[in-house]
């Protein structure tokens, strides 16, 4: 049922985007569009809820499911929802009816009025009517109506919610305990932080690539905030014990193993480690655990676990002194490796094949998923990004054909294959913190990731994806950070294949063209996720050609049959031809005097890390 929306408000009296204002995605809604939780809309300028009076879900549940075991002990409770959640949680018991207008564009349920449910836990003998099961924000008008005619028939209200808002503070909750030669126990966490992961996980994101590289919402690390480790390392503590929450505690005790463990160990490139911080042994609490800490202390073990679990703010103590913990713990350490791989052509100029175009694309996916309906487990990414390495190849083979001809440009072309994208932009970061060339003397680089996907008949963007038309690629980064690599991408596109340049993601910071669509009001932020990235922090022009996001993106459906081969052609030959005129020009192209202040934080972090320094290779062996 459509109904008007509460807590939302015009971003100005000519502009039709509204801005939602009841959860921190503070999500800025362009007309006819959703937000993050896709049950609100804009319609003509007014934002609407859609599942008001539509509950997905009615059930009896004892008061302690929700959970509450000192909240009318032994009591019932009438539990209600509606689709649709401002979190994407995989992990999550009721994805199904959660996520079911994100993944099956439709809002359903059965109709009831808040006059009915409440009628309806009156006469099963509830004390209590519970908006649970989903999250409740999204519903927040039904369940308010709900609530006050419960109340009206002397019911109680239990919201169960995932406390998303905001509440930035300046707080050191360590204050006036000394941490020294004893174990810190850590509850809950920053609901910024709680707020930003549940972003990404509206993003469809993984542990790196395209859902890598946000920002972080409390500030820079060891500048704006101190995370527990590192408190705990700088203040003399010999163990931290984390308590779980929920969600946590479910994986923790499951037999179903997540996907990480499905594709191997967590595995950690080595030469990244010298900068990190000093760490203490961290390990996570179960319940029995729990309840022992907290034995005879100002708070119970329920007490602390229930506050994790719901994120509030717990005030700090110290357990009894007579208490005493021994740890055991093992370390296990497996090696592997992974390759990036690099061709290179010298360049003709004797002064000028000293220098450098970089062409990339990433040659890793994001390996084995739980199976679909149909048994699938494989995610294949031939879009993701096994387009991209196939336009890098024939990109290759065209520059090998002229040189066999004794057709070379005047600088030296790199063809990039890296590993590692998906798991945090790994192979980029390794060929820029130890490159195999002076990287001051790379002139631009030119990243595919993505570039095999068009609109089909038919096809319809979900909310927050953007994909690009028949004939049309997007282009990141000139316009962020290298108006004259701009200039030269429009130059040789205009003169040759004429693609629809998009520059919808060339953005930082949405605005009214440019990545608009949420989630919440930071976008997509595309300009940080991908390998190209990495060279930008080093001074480097980029441009990152793309086709957006689409419904199959890390996927077990991201399959060969759905590309437009058409289209990787169009944009192989366009970079080729970018690349040619930057092989050949009389100079190269600068960087923009004004960068985004995250891209200049992370130009200093690099600089102050010593990235750039020159690193023999292993070549082939000798035949």
């Amino acid at each position: 049922m459509l109904h008007e929306a509460m807590l939302w408000s015009r971003l100005s009296p000519d502009d039709p985007r509204v801005r939602c204002n009841l959860c921190a995605h503070r999500c800025v809604i362009p007309p006819g569009k959703l937000g993050a939780c896709n049950v609100r809309e804009n319609r003509d300028g007014t934002l609407y809820t859609l599942v008001y009076g539509s509950t997905i879900a009615q059930h009896v549940d004892p008061i302690e499911k929700k959970p509450l075991f000192h909240f009318q002990p032994g009591s019932r409770a009438f539990s209600i929802a509606t689709p649709g959640c401002n979190f994407r949680c995989e992990f999550c018991q009721n994805y199904e009816i959660s996520q079911m207008p994100r993944e099956h564009d439709i809002a359903g349920g059965t109709p009831a009025t808040p006059e009915q449910i409440a009628a309806a836990a009156r006469r099963a003998g509830c004390a209590s009517v519970a908006y649970t099961y989903t999250e409740p924000t999204i519903f927040a008008e039904y369940a308010l109506d709900t609530a006050r005619q419960a109340h009206a028939l002397g019911l109680k209200n239990v919201f169960v919610s995932n406390g998303y808002v905001i509440n930035k503070t300046n707080t050191n909750p360590y204050q006036g305990t000394d941490v020294r030669g004893k174990v810190m126990v850590v509850a809950g966490q920053p609901t910024e932080l709680a707020a930003a992961a549940a972003a990404a996980g509206a993003r469809g994101a993984g542990g790196g690539g395209r859902g890598g590289a946000a920002s972080n919402p409390i500030g820079v690390e060891n500048t704006d905030f101190t995370t527990p480790q590192g408190y705990a390392a700088k203040n003399g503590a010999v163990a931290i014990i984390m308590i779980p929450t929920f969600q946590q505690l479910s994986a923790m005790t499951s037999s179903t193993a997540p996907r990480a463990s499905l594709n191997g160990p967590s595995y950690q490139v080595v030469k990244f480690q010298a900068n990190r911080p000093p760490a203490v042994p961290t390990i996570s609490a179960g319940i029995d655990m729990i309840n022992a800490l907290f034995q005879g202390e100002k708070l119970t073990g329920v007490q602390v676990f229930n506050g994790a679990a719901a994120n509030s703010k717990l005030d700090s103590f110290e357990l009894s002194a007579e208490k005493k913990l021994s740890l055991k713990i093992a370390v296990t350490s497996d090696k592997n490796q992974t390759k990036n791989v690099i061709a290179m052509l010298e360049g003709r100029d004797p002064v000028l094949k000293n220098e450098y175009v970089v062409m990339s694309a990433h040659l890793d996916h994001i390996g084995l998923a739980t199976p679909d309906a149909n048994g699938d487990a494989v995610n294949n990414g031939a879009d993701d990004d096994a387009s991209g390495c196939a336009a890098l190849m024939s990109i290759a083979r065209a520059y090998a054909a002229g040189a066999a001809k004794g057709i070379r440009p005047k600088r030296t072309m790199i063809f990039l294959w890296v590993a590692g994208e998906e798991k945090g932009l790994w192979g980029s970061r390794y060929f820029n913190q130890f490159p195999p060339v002076d990287i001051t003397k790379v002139v631009a680089n030119l990243n595919m990731d993505m570039v095999g996907r068009s609109k089909t008949p038919g096809y319809v963007d979900p909310q927050s994806y953007k994909l690009a038309d028949v004939n049309e690629v997007f282009v990141v980064g000139p316009r962020v950070a290298s108006d004259e690599l701009g200039k030269i991408v429009q130059t040789v596109n205009n003169s040759y294949l004429k693609l629809k340049i998009g520059d919808f993601y060339d953005t930082v910071a949405p605005d009214a063209t440019h990545d608009n669509l949420g989630p919440g009001t930071a976008g997509q932020r595309i300009f940080y996720r991908s390998d190209h990235y990495n060279f930008v922090k080093m001074g480097i022009p980029i441009a990152f050609f793309c086709d957006g996001l689409h419904t199959d993106y890390h996927r077990v459906t991201d399959s060969p049959e759905k590309l437009d081969y058409d289209k990787m052609e169009a944009v192989s030959k366009t970079v080729y031809g970018i690349s040619w005129v930057l092989g050949n020009s009389a100079t190269r192209p600068k960087l923009n005097e004004k960068l985004p202040d995250q891209l200049v934080n992370d130009m200093k972090t690099a600089k102050e890390q010593g990235w750039g320094k020159l690193t023999p290779v292993i070549g082939p062996p000798a035949r």
